[in-house]
């Protein structure tokens, strides 16, 4: 089985943390945006916390808290007053350093779609559908700031399935 995201209207990030706590948010390109993005590494590290309280609530203990992560997303210009995603051509009228989250006209949110590396290890010999299912174990939504990139299904035949969140 193939996914595919949706196309959003952003801006490509990897959200790194590293095991002494250190969050950084980086462009496609790996060049460290973090100064134009300083809500994002809170917004992904609530989304963490998020889904360790979920999970403590359930009674889970299989989860741990996450210790590192390197989280592939994009970054999207979001109308949190009106709840929906505004287009590219807001987000790039955002300044290149943001002295915070409430200072920044441009509004953003996390699109989630995949996780790459998790707690020293990497994923990437993992299949799509097992990285997206301990992204979905490890993080959690948080309304306005941190959501799952919805993606499509598709067997091998090329027809597509239904969405996914």
């Amino acid at each position: 089985m193939l996914f595919r995201s949706y196309k959003y209207d952003g801006e490509r990030a990897q959200i790194h943390k590293t095991p002494d706590g250190t969050l950084k948010v980086f462009s496609r390109n790996l060049l460290e945006t973090t100064s134009k993005y300083p809500e994002v590494p809170h917004f992904v590290q609530e989304a963490a916390e998020a889904a360790v309280a979920k999970l403590t609530q359930e009674n889970d203990k299989t989860t741990h808290p996450v210790d590192s992560f390197v989280l592939d997303a994009e970054v999207v210009a979001f109308d949190r007053e009106k709840g929906h995603l505004v287009p590219f051509q807001v987000l790039s009228t955002r300044k290149k350093t943001e002295e915070s989250a409430g200072t920044a006209k441009v509004q953003v949110i996390v699109q989630a779609f995949d996780l790459m590396f998790l707690n020293g290890k990497s994923l990437l010999s993992k299949t799509m559908k097992e990285r997206r299912s301990l992204l979905h174990k490890h993080f959690a939504p948080v309304e306005g700031k941190f959501q799952f990139a919805k993606s499509l299904d598709a067997v091998e035949d090329g027809e597509i399935g239904r969405a996914h969140v």
